[in-house]
C-alpha cells in the first residue's frame, strides 16, 4: 500500500512538473512572437486574476478600465486665463458611442426633419428597449450621421432658440 502511494505520488509530481515547463514553453514562444503576456494569457492555466479578479464589460476587450471610487483630483499648475467666456451653440450631437453597453446599431425612433421636444426618445438599444435615450434640446433633427457597417455614429438635432420640453405626466 505505501509503495502504491509513493508511484501516485512520484507520477502526480513528474505531470506536474511537465504542466509547469509546456505552461513556461508556451509563454517563453509567445514572446519570441511579439506577443505581450502581460494582457494575453497563453499558458495552460488561468491567472488567478481570471479565475477571481472582476470582470470587465464585454464591449471593453483587453482594454484597460479604471473604476474611480472617490474621485480623481487633476493636480494642474499655473493659474486660468481669463474670464469664462458663454459661448451660444446651435447644434448638439447625441452619440450612441458615448453610452456604454449600447449597442453599435440602436433603435432610432426619429427621423431626419423630425421636430423633437427636450426629453424626446431619440433611440434605445434593442436588447434593452427599457432604457431611452433622449435628446437634450429642443429642435429639429437635421442629421442622422452612420459609421462602418450602418451602425449609428451622430443624431445631430438643430437647437431651437426657446427651449421646450416633454411634458411626463
Amino acid at each position: 500500500m505505501l509503495l502504491a502511494a509513493l508511484i501516485f505520488l512520484g507520477v502526480l509530481l513528474l505531470l506536474a512538473s511537465i504542466l509547469l515547463v509546456s505552461d513556461n514553453l508556451l509563454n517563453i514562444e509567445a514572446q519570441k512572437e511579439g506577443i505581450d503576456t502581460n494582457i494575453n494569457n497563453v499558458g495552460v492555466f488561468p491567472r488567478m486574476s481570471e479565475l477571481f479578479g472582476k470582470r470587465n464589460a464585454p464591449m471593453l476587450k483587453n482594454a484597460t478600465f479604471h473604476s474611480l471610487k472617490k474621485g480623481f483630483d487633476i493636480k494642474l499648475q499655473g493659474e486660468a486665463t481669463g474670464p469664462v467666456q458663454e459661448i451660444q451653440v446651435n447644434r448638439y450631437a447625441v452619440k450612441p458611442t458615448d453610452f456604454r453597453g449600447i449597442a453599435p446599431i440602436p433603435k432610432v425612433e426619429v427621423e431626419v426633419g423630425d421636430e423633437v421636444k427636450a426629453g424626446d426618445v431619440l433611440f434605445y438599444d434593442k436588447k434593452s428597449p427599457d432604457i431611452k435615450y433622449v435628446s437634450p434640446v429642443s429642435g429639429e433633427v437635421v442629421e442622422i450621421r452612420r459609421g462602418a457597417k450602418r451602425s449609428i455614429s451622430h443624431v445631430i438635432v438643430l437647437a431651437d432658440k426657446e427651449q421646450s420640453y416633454k411634458q411626463f405626466n
